[in-house]
């Protein structure tokens, strides 16, 4: 049985598992910036503050599945934080 996942082991996952994600499927594309323009915006707190990631308790196959389907999870949560501070931009 797999014993807990060390902090190294967890940052490299992580990593991997962003980079994948960022990189996409192949995917290549350019950003030409033309204009830059400063905005000063309200923004909630509660778009500002994420709750912390706890160490997953690992001691199988079925947990390892779990700690990256909740770190997907708040990834998610993150980008959905992220569009909703867009738009607060744009209007």
């Amino acid at each position: 049985m797999l014993k807990n996942i060390s902090t190294k082991a967890m940052k490299i996952i992580l990593l991997s598992f962003l980079t994948m994600l960022l990189i996409g499927c192949g995917t290549t594309t350019q950003q030409v910036v033309s204009k830059i323009q400063i905005q000063k915006v309200k923004i909630p707190k509660e778009l500002l503050t994420l709750s912390p990631l706890e160490k997953p308790q690992v001691k199988n196959e079925l947990d390892i599945i779990n700690a990256y389907s909740l770190l997907f999870y708040k990834y998610k949560q993150c980008e959905i934080q992220i569009n909703k501070i867009r738009e607060l931009n744009e209007d």
